[in-house]
């Protein structure tokens, strides 16, 4: 240890010596009473603060003399750092630590007891000698007015310099941290900071930081001479031309080819060729000319610039030509849909009213039916047969008023409403709009939708529709509004009474037949490149499925019953194994049957081994279960002496689903009775979709033959994927 000097600074007692990590910067030098962000990727860097975080927090900082070593010893070190403590430590990246060190004092190394895995050492940190040799109380008054009054000019001359601690290092009283503090906020390398760091007399300090300071403010001023020189001599078209031509080469690097001027001429050629009101054509105007006040480089220019194309891209006064043909709409209701005797009429008596009056103005047709029923194609359908072009807006789930009415150019990111881009879209101001689903619009904090909807629906009002983004009056009156809905219940009274209901009850057996004949299939066979030669529907026929259990087709031999109805007959597939096998549920070990097709393995689950609570306990034993079974396998609840069966299907990270009725399943049943009593054996099943029947053969203590039969509906004869 050194001896104590009076006047000096000296090394503290033996008895602060400390063992601490060591944390080796490479380019990074830092200095006592500073808060510090380090990003270290170093693995002798994150052993140490891991160790570090593991005590006390306390490492101690020293730079790097070579940073091109990986390794450093003790000779590769600085032996004068900064004792510091870790505040906080981040994972920023996969091998990337970020902490925050606060530094406090400075600290002698000496020596290092390990550099693997981390670096660790023996710090003692500095103190004072004898206090009344240090630099007198009007001395260091002096020298801090004299530091703060330099640091005051330095950030005069450079604006770019950092005031973060300004207010901090005006109240400072005490040189030392004052010194520390300016040496850290100066721009300089880490090597002239390492002189300050090592430099333990406080005048000496003083004298160094003031030094630079000084040669800082001077070398700012003469940079800016020169600058003012060069600024003179530089004539103003030479330096308009250069910045203009230096602005383009910039927009062409970053893929925005237009200048400002461009976008503003080729926004003039439109608003030109744009047919509208005189107030929008004022409007658009402004914005263009504001446009030109607003530097290129500013966020700003980009919102202006969408705002002004929004305007633009708007039909305001543009329209398509109705086909007001009456025979020609009722040709395309019949061609597209079938049945529905009732609904087409009154659309039809809807489109006879808009000829006979010439207007445009109509009843809003709201569609009310379930789901499957045909309305969005019936909307879709009179857009068709007026010649209008065809706008859908789905408002299932919506419940921000401003996905009606639009955003407030104010917010980031604000968009125009669901009806204004409705109409860019269309490019007409006149199109079908389809609002689908307007039972399920709702109202939060974020506004009332059914209230916004009040306004467009409202022939009265919706010629001025002021969207909040446009900030223009749309006029609305030309389009033909046609809503969706499942229910009537949900519509507010108020927006119900704007609308005239059409109801859509749903289709009967001999209507489904007859869609799935005249209109599924031929869509099907042109969809698949068939011919309608591949299919043939007669009092009896075969057709191939694929079914749940088997790896190849299987054919199906159907018999008519009645005009829509047949009864089915299908060789199943003959199950791999049938064997008990032991599951665990809920600590609680099972000992179930199962039977394994090629592609389905089947549980059997008797029905009064869950009780009441059996469909529950199958779906979470089923999701329990998956990790030990295939991809696709099957939880059959079934009741022997009801002779009922309830099945419930697992498709791996897919679904689960309780199936009506399920062939595979029924044929599983078959082949357990079967192969348990040891003989032939017939057992109809009662499913949620009807009664199925099984009939397995037992032969040479083995399953022979499984077939199931049972009263089926079909809309098709060929090959089907089920």
């Amino acid at each position: 240890m050194p001896e104590k000097k009076q006047g000096q600074v000296i090394l503290m007692s033996e008895q602060q010596m400390k063992t601490m990590p060591i944390l080796a910067m490479r380019d990074v030098c830092v200095l006592p009473g500073m808060l510090v962000h380090l990003d270290v990727s170093r693995e002798i860097t994150k052993r140490a603060i891991e160790e570090a975080m593991a005590e006390d927090g306390s490492i101690f900082l020293t730079l790097q003399r070579d940073e091109s070593i990986e390794t450093p010893s003790f000779h590769d070190l600085y032996e004068i750092g900064v004792i510091a403590k870790i505040k906080q430590e981040i994972k920023v990246k996969d091998d990337v630590l970020r902490v925050m060190i606060s530094t406090k004092e400075r600290g002698n190394l000496l020596s290092l007891n390990q550099t693997k895995p981390f670096l660790k050492g023996e710090v003692v940190p500095y103190e004072w000698g004898d206090e009344e040799l240090r630099p007198g109380a009007l001395e260091k008054e002096a020298m801090c007015r004299n530091l703060k009054d330099v640091y005051t000019i330095y950030l005069n001359e450079n604006p770019r310099a950092s005031r973060s601690d300004l207010e901090k290092i005006q109240g400072m009283k005490d040189l030392g941290k004052l010194t520390d503090l300016i040496a850290m906020h100066i721009n300089m390398g880490f090597d002239k900071r390492q002189e300050i760091l090592e430099c333990l007399d406080l005048e000496l300090r003083y004298e160094m930081v003031a030094g630079i300071l000084t040669d800082e403010v001077n070398f700012s001023r003469i940079r800016e001479g020169y600058r003012r020189k060069v600024k003179e001599e530089v004539d103003k078209n030479q330096k308009e031309y250069f910045l203009r031509e230096q602005m383009k080469v910039i927009r062409n690097e970053l893929g925005d080819g237009a200048s400002a001027e461009e976008y503003q001429e080729k926004y003039k050629e439109q608003l030109e060729q744009l047919s509208c009101s005189e107030e929008v054509y004022q409007k658009i105007a402004e914005e263009i000319k504001r446009l030109d006040a607003i530097p290129t480089s500013s966020s700003e220019h980009i919102v202006e610039r969408t705002y002004i194309e929004n305007l633009l891209a708007l039909p305001w006064d543009k329209a398509s030509i109705d086909r007001n043909d009456i025979v020609h709409a009722e040709q395309i209701l019949e061609e597209d849909h079938y049945g529905l005797k009732k609904v087409k009429e009154r659309i039809l008596e809807s489109l006879a009213v808009r000829c006979l009056t010439d207007k445009s103005e109509s009843p809003i047709l709201c569609l009310v039916g379930p789901p499957g029923t045909g309305k969005t194609s019936i909307a879709r359908s009179v857009a068709r047969a007026l010649d209008k072009e065809y706008v859908r807006i789905c408002l299932g789930g919506v419940r921000d008023e401003a996905e009606i009415r639009g955003h407030r150019r104010t917010y980031v990111g604000a968009l125009p409403g669901r009806f204004v881009e409705g109409l860019k879209k269309a490019k007409v101001r006149n199109p079908l709009m389809l609002l689908d689903e307007i039972d399920k619009v709702g109202s939060d904090y974020k506004g009332d939708c059914a209230s916004a909807l009040l306004e467009i629906l409202d022939p009265e009002q919706n010629r001025n529709f002021v969207d909040h983004y446009i900030e223009l009056p749309v006029d609305l009156s030309d389009v033909l509004f046609i809503c969706t809905a499942n229910t009537t219940e949900t519509i507010p009274r108020p927006l119900l009474d704007r609308m005239e209901l059409i109801s859509i009850a749903g289709y009967t057996e001999n209507e489904r037949f007859h869609i799935g004949k005249d209109y599924l299939i031929p869509k099907q066979l042109e969809k698949n490149g068939l011919q309608k030669k591949n299919l043939q529907i007669g009092e009896k026929t075969e057709i191939t499925l694929e079914v749940s259990g088997a790896e190849e087709l299987v054919r199906c031999e159907m018999k008519r019953e009645a005009e829509h109805r047949f009864l089915g007959r299908v060789a199943m597939p003959l199950p791999q194994t049938i064997e008990k096998r032991a599951f665990t549920l809920d600590g609680e070990r099972i000992e179930l049957t199962v039977v394994v097709f090629a592609g389905i393995t089947h549980i059997l689950v008797p029905a009064s081994l869950w009780g009441e609570n059996a469909a529950k306990k199958a779906e979470h034993a089923a999701r329990v279960w998956a990790k030990e079974l295939p991809p696709v396998f099957g939880l059959l609840l079934f009741d022997e002496q009801e002779k009922s069966l309830k099945p419930l299907v697992a498709v791996e990270d897919v679904s689960l689903i309780w199936e009506r009725g399920c062939g595979s399943g029924t044929s599983a049943v078959g082949a357990y009775l079967a192969a348990r009593e040891k003989k032939d054996v017939t057992v109809s099943l009662k499913q949620p979709g009807g009664v199925m029947r099984a009939t397995a053969s037992y032969q040479n203590g083995a399953v022979t033959k499984i077939e199931i039969t049972g009263s089926v509906a079909i809309v098709a004869e060929g090959t089907a994927y089920l």
